[in-house]
């Protein structure tokens, strides 16, 4: 097992795999790698030697090309039109929700003015509803106090009322 490990510092780790430091000491972390002090007080870090050959191997290229890996002009022309027809596509669908949106909110403020008339109307009948019931608790109270009226008995002998 001894001999299946390199022990480096996290500056040699981070040159070997062309990383930077910080992201040596995440790999550490991450893979759970031995580390231990070392005799100059700086710390080793035991690699496995197949991660070390693996990183190797999958160096990134020193000069990526600038203008995004295309080669010629026909395959740039080509992307060019490809994206004016996808933006054509796009603007068009835009117009169409643009008009959809704006019948729906035409559409709502329809239904709202119909709305608001339906709210005043169902006020209207309800203040309606409150006077006729005070008018017919009114005429209750009549109709009681002369039935009171009505029904009382009186008495046979005239003159006892004058006297």
């Amino acid at each position: 097992m001894a001999d299946d490990v390199q022990w480096m510092t996290y500056a040699e780790l981070a040159e070997a795999l062309g990383i930077g430091g910080d992201s040596a000491r995440n790999l550490v972390r991450r893979k759970r790698w031995a580390r231990q002090l070392g005799n100059d007080g700086m710390a080793r870090v035991g690699v496995p030697i197949e991660h070390l050959q693996e990183g190797r191997g999958s160096e990134p290229p020193a000069d990526p090309p600038a203008d995004g890996g295309s080669d010629g002009d026909d395959d740039g022309a080509s992307v060019v039109s490809v994206l004016t027809n996808h933006i054509c596509r796009l603007e068009r669908d835009l117009h169409a929700l643009k008009e959809e949106h704006a019948a729906e909110r035409s559409r709502l403020r329809d239904e709202a003015e119909v709305l608001r008339q339906e709210r005043d109307a169902e006020r209207l009948r309800a203040t309606q509803v409150e006077v006729l019931q005070a008018v017919l608790d009114e005429i209750r109270q009549d109709r009681d106090r002369w039935h009171a009226t009505a029904t009382a008995r009186r008495s046979w002998w005239p003159w006892r009322r004058t006297g």
